[in-house]
């Protein structure tokens, strides 16, 4: 109903009447950009059809490092401000981009992700506590927390000890909540597993841990290190072989990370109706030589993702179009010498794919069409004021 008035509001009047000058950016069909220097933050706006471009609408509102995500309940984004900011912050499209609240998830608390399962009430994920959050957008309190510590790695006995580092939440039918785990050592590499727990939000009890584990010709296979966000694929997109017919989570698990990088991982998947692991990868780092460090999947035979790998002192970042049925991928984008990374991507409904570039020389948005051979739609990056960091479609 919200949405219905707030179509309505944009018919009679369009999107920002009170801006004082134009131009100003609509507030449908387009791609929400957050961008930041990791001195400060932002968020531009693209339009979808024409690519036209608003900048630095939110400059010196945000944090340097911050997510964006979106409700189903209401037509606001919600940026989730990392360690230093600590908050969920409400960014309300229909009052110039505005804040309109900010609700604390406490000090040095890291908040990581969200989702709502009503439209006063939503979890949070906070990677450096041991609790996750349920809060009242209405009151902006806490309602109740959630100990995840039994799931950390007990091992940890320093500035790890009890915290799970909960990485991505989904939620299935505001019934069960998915909670991604990587279960890091206190110097920061992987434990012995990782795994993914199965909440049920209506008694707040726990139904099961997944451990992402199966057995490969006798030997027991772990990723670990869940590191993108759990995204949701439905049965008629992709299918385990053999199929199952139920929905899944895929995940990029990316082990040893970064400096400590090596092959040890890939993109796996959970299935969300029988809550186990699916046994193989789905893309496997050892067969394309790259870690995943984020993805997007169009098809059985169509999954686009931004890949990093270290050679010597410097990291090589590429986008790919990776076709899990043949194991062949094209390069769509590469970055080398330590130029700035590929850093994340989103497909719109259109077939448009947009792709996060923070080459420190030229950084903005790639606009492919996926419909098209992945024809590349801009000659240069769109400029969108300060680097690119994270994408969502707001609609």
């Amino acid at each position: 109903m919200k949405k219905i008035i707030f179509l309505i509001f944009i018919i009679l009047n369009g999107c920002d009447p009170s801006w004082p000058e134009g131009p100003y950016s609509p507030c449908q069909n387009i791609a929400f950009i957050l961008t930041s220097d990791f001195r400060e933050g932002s968020f531009s706006t693209i339009e979808i059809n024409n690519l036209i471009t608003y900048k630095d609408l939110g400059l010196q509102q945000i944090h340097s490092d911050a997510l964006v995500k979106d409700s189903p309940f209401d037509s606001n984004l919600y940026i989730i401000n990392r360690q230093g900011r600590d908050n969920i912050q409400l960014i309300n499209p229909y009052n110039n981009w505005q804040t309109e609240k900010e609700i604390s998830t406490g000090q040095n608390s890291n908040p990581i992700d969200l989702v709502f399962t009503s439209s006063s009430r939503f979890y949070v994920a906070r990677y450096n506590r041991s609790f996750l959050w349920e809060i009242n957008l209405l009151t902006e309190e806490k309602i109740s927390e959630i100990d995840l510590s039994p799931w950390a790695n007990q091992a940890n006995s320093g500035q790890n000890k009890n915290i799970p580092h909960m990485q991505s939440l989904y939620l299935d039918g505001n019934k069960y909540l998915f909670i991604a785990l990587q279960r890091l050592q206190d110097n920061w590499h992987p434990s012995s597993y990782s795994s993914v727990l199965v909440f049920k939000t209506k008694d707040h009890s726990f139904i099961k841990e997944i451990k992402l584990e199966w057995y490969e010709s006798g030997n027991l296979i772990r990723p670990t290190n869940p590191y993108t966000n759990l995204k949701f694929v439905s049965r008629d997109i992709w299918q385990p072989n053999p199929a199952d017919n139920h929905d899944h989570l895929l995940v990029s698990c990316t082990g040893e990370f970064g400096n400590f990088q090596q092959l040890d991982g890939g993109i796996i998947a959970i299935d969300i109706q029988d809550q186990n692991c699916e046994p193989g990868f789905i893309i496997k780092e050892e067969e394309i030589q790259m870690e995943i460090i984020d993805f997007t999947v169009k098809s059985a035979s169509n999954i686009y993702a931004v890949t990093s790998k270290l050679e010597g002192d410097q990291f090589i970042s590429k986008l790919i179009n990776y076709n899990p049925i043949s194991k062949n991928f094209t390069i769509l984008k590469e970055n080398k010498e330590n130029l700035g990374q590929l850093v994340s991507l989103e497909i719109h409904s259109s077939g448009k794919l947009f792709l996060a570039d923070q080459k420190i020389t030229l950084p903005g948005i790639w606009v492919y069409d996926t419909n098209n051979n992945d024809q590349l739609l801009n000659q240069n990056p769109i400029n969108v004021g300060l680097p690119p960091s994270n994408i969502i479609f707001y609609e």
